[in-house]
């Protein structure tokens, strides 16, 4: 995987927003008309990937309409391989992942082409995690690595330390010590100052430390943590992982597993159309009965 290709160019896309600027985007879209709404619309609808499927989905029909006006061709490419990645993104999130990684590589091939940074980057991402559901962790790894390099060279530090972090996670899994070694000093304390997007993932890193160690009552905090920051920032899948986790690690405590995963089924309630967290907390409930022969507990 080539990391840093020659020609890359910087945009604002963030990889992130808070429900604030979501909203502030949203609210702006009613100052504007005809193509002076597109760079927020498109903002807008890769901001909706876990927040709203069903808004998103207005949201890229009303952007190709616009695009059929644009005449600036370079433009109109940058934007559609916006849209392309929110569609890939979508295509993930509802586990339809041999389409999204075929997406997903075609993305990537094109920002390559058009030298678009963020674009690049998000694209390896997109690809790490298709490619982690499908099992194929090495090359999943592969690709996160890629984006972190990729995003280090372009000076994005904030997508560089996600996709790090997102590496650590996995670290943690495998040998603990290790991940301590590279990361702990940085994300193992509270009070490190971190971007409202990668504090979701830096609390999920300290978790599943935790949780290694054997400390139940601080893993299931910080998963608690983990969510609450997701939640913030619309990374919706990973919230509900972290509910999950909750009630995983409440189960290591003694606490009624049947409980615990009746009480993660609340993130079924997310409106993202997230099949793969549905299932998880379905899989819970279900093992969670099966192997301790729970009867249902009541509200």
């Amino acid at each position: 995987i080539s990391a840093v290709p020659e020609g890359i160019t910087k945009n604002s896309m963030e990889m992130f927003a808070l429900n604030e600027e979501v909203d502030r985007l949203e609210q702006l879209q009613s100052c504007a008309e005809g193509l002076a709404r597109l760079e927020n619309l498109v903002s807008l609808a890769w901001y909706m990937s876990q927040r709203n499927q069903s808004r998103q989905q207005e949201l890229i029909e009303e952007i190709r309409q616009l695009l059929s006006l644009l005449s600036d061709e370079a433009l109109r490419q940058r934007y559609l391989l916006r849209v392309d990645l929110t569609i890939c993104h979508q295509l993930w999130l509802t586990s339809q992942l041999p389409e999204a990684l075929q997406l997903a590589q075609t993305s990537l091939q094109k920002a390559q082409e058009l030298g678009r940074h963020h674009e690049l980057c998000d694209a390896y991402w997109i690809s790490a995690q298709v490619l982690a559901d499908l099992g194929q962790l090495p090359t999943s790894f592969e690709y996160l690595i890629a984006a972190k390099e990729l995003a280090l060279a372009s000076g994005d530090m904030i997508r560089a330390e996600f996709f790090e972090l997102d590496y650590a996670c996995w670290m943690v899994m495998s040998d603990v010590a290790e991940a301590e070694r590279r990361w702990g000093e940085r994300y193992l304390h509270d009070n490190v100052d971190l971007p409202p997007g990668v504090v979701a993932i830096a609390r999920n890193f300290c978790a599943l430390v935790h949780f290694k160690h054997g400390n139940f009552g601080s893993s299931a905090t910080y998963f608690v943590y983990a969510y609450e920051a997701a939640l913030a920032v619309g990374l919706t899948r990973r919230a509900i992982l972290g509910a999950i986790n909750v009630g995983l690690r409440r189960c290591a405590e003694n606490f009624c597993r049947a409980r615990s995963a009746r009480r993660c089924l609340a993130a079924r309630r997310f409106q993202n159309g997230c099949i793969t967290g549905q299932g998880a907390c379905l899989v819970l409930a279900g093992a969670s009965r099966a192997s301790l022969d729970c009867r249902p507990c009541r509200a």
